[in-house]
């Protein structure tokens, strides 16, 4: 009878199993799941809004603000067209599927078999886990993305050969993170320039115009019908400013982008058990192997982690884009190679089962000691809570208005405008941070609370707003019901 082990490595359905059984598990993290269908986080509610308004035939950044790449609407949309509370969770799914299949290509390129490439996947997928914060976030997206192309990118330097389409579909990734958000190309920048050093080290400095001539084909491809479509749909000049122009004024505001705030980011993401051990493993490799591909690995992970704290902010959902690394670091860890030479374990069991006690026992101990991960166990505790407020307030709008009326909600609470099945009356369905960075911004919002027009207001008690709006509410509004933290104000 076959032993479970030799079951894994003869049987390559039961691998692709576990690895849907690992994208299953992951795809219940989210708050969308089928056990909450319709809940959305803060940022995914934003998201999903925005989808909701491209359906109903409008455009984003034209018809309501937000400053995201315009490929995340899209996702969003294409979410709700499938289903209006489950597509999206079906789309997540089908994501972390391909996220850990890479994972498990990436391990048995670098040479770990079966078993040890499971290992890799399950150290993925408690990185992913991690920084995940309820799912529906651009760093998920491009995180397959950067898998993909960190794949064609190893396959590049083992092979020292890469195909048309290969080039094309580098061009696509790049394109997609891009339209997602830019600061993510961490791994672009640093293994392009890989390409072109190895490239005129081995004499072959002609063909760097060729790839570079498909890789543009490939960003063309997604780019250009977007960026067509924002130009016919009179969006492509509050793209620009959305997207460059406040996303510039955002990640430069002098309270948040100080040197404290940005060693303090890196030092949150630096320490969290999977990047530390990925950095520990990686330095080791390079200083022992000295082989440019692993060189270049460790400047991307290195590069990613301050390109993501460069603004002073450092949300912790920003470390998905760190896992693809993490996932080769451990990957050339379990080979074979590297595992003999480490004589401090006499078998490769001790090594693996060293790893996982390594990552949890050090997620436990930041925990411990208040570290941030403990802020974000703390909000996703609190989600189930959050909807069910969410909904009442949503019952309670939809009872004092029209299927066609507009409403205002202050504060940061899209999944408000989501599950009454109302739409924003300002560009500004959300203004938390947006109208503390940007002063004209915020003049067009209290004006558009002043006009009166809408029949109800939703506040959130704890938002800065509040107080901007606080004289147009005692005056024209009344308080019919408070919800948790939510006020909901109606013009008699």
């Amino acid at each position: 009878m076959k032993t479970p082990a030799k079951i894994l490595e003869t049987k390559q359905s039961v691998v692709y199993g576990c690895i849907f059984l690992c994208s299953i598990f992951m795809s219940f993290i989210a708050t969308n799941n089928p056990f909450l269908a319709g809940n959305t986080y803060v940022d995914s509610s934003v998201f999903n809004y925005v989808g909701r308004v491209i359906l109903n035939g409008g455009m984003p950044y034209r018809d309501t603000f937000d400053h995201k790449g315009p490929l995340i609407y899209l996702i969003d949309a294409l979410g709700q067209l499938i289903h209006e509370s489950l597509g999206l969770w079906f789309i997540e799914l089908i994501t972390l599927f391909f996220i850990f299949l890479l994972v498990y290509k990436i391990a048995k390129l670098v040479g770990c078999n079966n078993i040890r490439s499971l290992a890799v996947i399950l150290v993925s997928m408690c990185s992913m886990a991690l920084y995940f914060e309820g799912g529906n976030l651009v760093e998920e997206y491009a995180c397959l993305f950067i898998m993909l192309q960190l794949y064609i990118f190893l396959h590049f330097f083992m092979d020292k050969e890469i195909s048309i389409l290969q080039l094309i579909i580098s061009g696509f990734c790049f394109g997609a993170v891009c339209l997602l958000r830019i600061n993510m190309v961490s791994l672009w920048i640093v293994m392009c320039i890989g390409v072109v050093i190895k490239c005129i080290k081995d004499k072959k400095a002609p063909t760097i115009g060729r790839f570079i001539l498909w890789f543009l084909t490939g960003a063309c491809i997604i780019v250009i019908p977007i960026i067509i479509w924002l130009v016919a749909g009179g969006a492509f000049k509050p793209f620009i400013e959305d997207y460059f122009s406040f996303n510039f004024l955002y990640s430069s505001q002098a309270e948040n982008a100080t040197l404290i705030n940005i060693i303090k980011g890196v030092a949150i993401f630096t320490i969290t058990p999977p990047v530390l051990l990925g950095l520990i493993i990686m330095t080791i490799v390079c200083f022992k192997d000295r082989k440019l591909l692993d060189i270049l690995c460790l400047v991307t992970l290195v590069l990613s982690i301050l390109m993501q704290c460069m603004a002073g902010q450092h949300f912790f959902h920003y470390g998905m884009v760190l896992c693809p690394i993490v996932a080769y670091a451990f990957s050339i860890a379990l080979t074979s190679e590297h595992i003999t030479q480490l004589k401090i374990f006499k078998h490769k069991a001790k090594l693996i089962l060293g790893m996982c006690a390594a990552l949890v026992l050090g997620i436990i101990v930041l925990i411990v000691i208040d570290f941030p991960i403990k802020d974000v166990v703390g909000k996703v505790m609190g989600i189930t809570e959050t909807f069910s407020e969410a909904k009442a307030v949503s019952e309670i709008v939809v009872d004092n208005t029209d299927e066609n009326d507009k409403i205002i909600v202050v504060g940061n609470n899209d999944i408000i405008y989501l599950l009454s099945h109302r739409e924003s009356y300002s560009l500004y369905s959300y203004q938390d941070p947006i109208i503390m960075i940007d002063e004209a911004k915020k003049d067009a919002f209290l004006e558009d609370v002043g006009k009166l027009e809408t029949k109800v207001i939703v506040v959130n008690t704890e938002s800065e707003v509040k107080s901007f709006t606080e004289d147009v509410l005692a005056q024209h509004y009344t308080l019919i019901s408070t919800v948790g933290k939510m006020e909901i104000y109606v013009k008699p």
